[in-house]
């Protein structure tokens, strides 16, 4: 179509997100090519310790992520700005509550509640991450032999792969994906 066409190319995959987040803050139309993750955008990130949380109450890195994230709040957590540790009673209370609320709502209208009240502070791509990780969770609700426990979730939307969110302009990809 005679339109030139401009690639950022990069070494690993993790490069990909925040590269392609800088292009889109100043404004130039930018996607991702390759293994896209739900782990490139720290909101997802948050969504799934809060799967790991319900898994376990005595994961204490969950916790202190989520205690960190902008969920903190939403999940009963005291926010923290630093190392601060959470304590034991608060996380194991949070731990109960998410499970109830995983098993009550389902995690897919849970995690796209947390998505729509967190709208106006989430980038473009986190977004994009969490409309993904919803569609994720639909598709394992709607597949009986998918899997159910918080623990299982967890661990498969770590392991997805999603699309890159993205349309026209300049793409981002490894030097392995440029060749073809």
């Amino acid at each position: 179509d005679g339109d030139p066409t401009v690639a950022v190319l990069v070494r690993g995959n993790r490069a990909i997100g925040p590269i392609v987040e800088a292009l889109r803050a100043r404004d130039v139309p930018a996607s991702g090519r390759g293994s896209g993750s739900l782990l490139d955008a720290e909101a997802s990130v948050a969504m799934i310790q809060a799967f790991r949380l319900a898994a376990d109450p005595e994961d204490r890195v969950a916790a202190e992520d989520l205690a960190r994230s902008i969920m903190a709040s939403m999940v009963g957590l005291p926010e923290s700005g630093g190392h601060d540790r959470v304590p034991d009673g608060e996380r194991r209370a949070a731990a109960r509550a998410l499970r109830r609320m995983f098993g009550e709502e389902g995690p897919a209208q849970v995690v796209d509640r947390w998505r729509r009240t967190l709208a106006d502070r989430l980038t473009d791509r986190e977004s994009a991450r969490l409309r993904q990780m919803v569609e994720q969770l639909e598709l394992i609700d709607a597949d009986p032999e998918g899997p159910r426990s918080p623990r299982r979730l967890a661990r498969h939307l770590e392991t997805c792969r999603v699309d890159d969110p993205g349309g026209d302009g300049v793409v981002v990809m490894t030097v392995h994906q440029s060749k073809g």
